[in-house]
């Protein structure tokens, strides 16, 4: 069933200043608005998603007719033509977002930034506290089922170690929370929550999606992302700020990057 308020409810929460305190009181400030339908969202978003990946494949095939064959295969972030094939899908799924969500003019409901964005102080303590909770998930698995961090995250570590470690930051830290957000929290939820599957029924599929796009993780590292996705759909759910989710999303892959490269063993 959707969350629903009261038209006074909801007109106080879209009046109030997005602090540190709207993230665990007050009615919350999500309100589903945007000229998309609920289908024609979904075929959009994996357009956004995967279309860029797919373009990509005659650029690498073009690429290995060039005697980049085998770096290519390697898939680290190590190479630069990797790093630079990652970052030009990253940033086309970006645009094609932005453009898809101005439809009828409506790009600030559709993505969530219609109302004042959540404070930076407020941004912060979102992201730390899906560090906090996922990190707690993940030492429990650790214990538990031999969950191995560094094992799953092997490509990260090689670019972290690199030349090219900036563009292993910017691919991850940067580009990745940007288009993901405008995707899963923005674009697609806000279409699917204004159906009878509200925001708890949207969010649960966006998920679902999202953590299926890790399948390179183990069941115990997907689990951490899925977990990780719940926390930033109820943040968009309190805030109604894509900016909050951002920079939310940002902080806890930056957090992952520098334990990384602190603790991860040499390979």
């Amino acid at each position: 069933m959707p969350l629903s308020q009261t038209p006074e409810a909801e007109a106080t929460a879209n009046q109030s200043p997005a602090t540190i305190g709207t993230l665990f009181s007050g009615a919350p400030r999500y309100r589903a608005v945007t000229p998309w339908g609920p289908i024609e969202a979904s075929a959009m978003t994996f357009v956004a998603a995967f279309g860029p990946s797919m373009l990509a494949i005659p650029v690498v095939v073009l690429l290995g007719t060039m005697g980049l064959a085998g770096e290519i295969k390697q898939m680290s972030l190590a190479s630069p033509v990797v790093l630079g094939v990652m970052m030009a899908t990253q940033l086309l799924s970006i645009v094609l977002l932005w453009a898809l969500a101005g439809r009828a003019n409506m790009r600030p409901d559709t993505l969530q930034f219609r109302l004042p964005p959540l404070s930076i102080p407020g941004c912060i303590v979102a992201g730390l506290l899906i560090v906090v909770l996922t990190g707690l998930l993940e030492w429990g698995m650790h214990h538990v089922v031999g969950f191995d961090p560094f094992k799953e995250t092997n490509v990260l570590s090689e670019g972290l170690r690199s030349q090219y470690w900036w563009g292993t930051l910017l691919v991850a830290v940067v580009l990745a929370p940007i288009w993901e957000e405008l995707a899963f929290r923005g674009f697609w939820l806000t279409a699917l929550a204004k159906t009878r599957l509200g925001i708890v029924g949207g969010g649960l599929m966006t998920n679902v999606v999202w953590t299926l796009m890790h399948l390179q993780y183990s069941p115990a590292g997907m689990a951490s992302v899925f977990l990780a996705g719940l926390l930033l759909t109820w943040i968009m759910w309190r805030t109604s700020s894509i900016r909050a989710c951002i920079v939310a999303h940002a902080i806890v892959n930056g957090v992952s990057v520098a334990f990384l490269a602190a603790m991860a063993p040499a390979t």
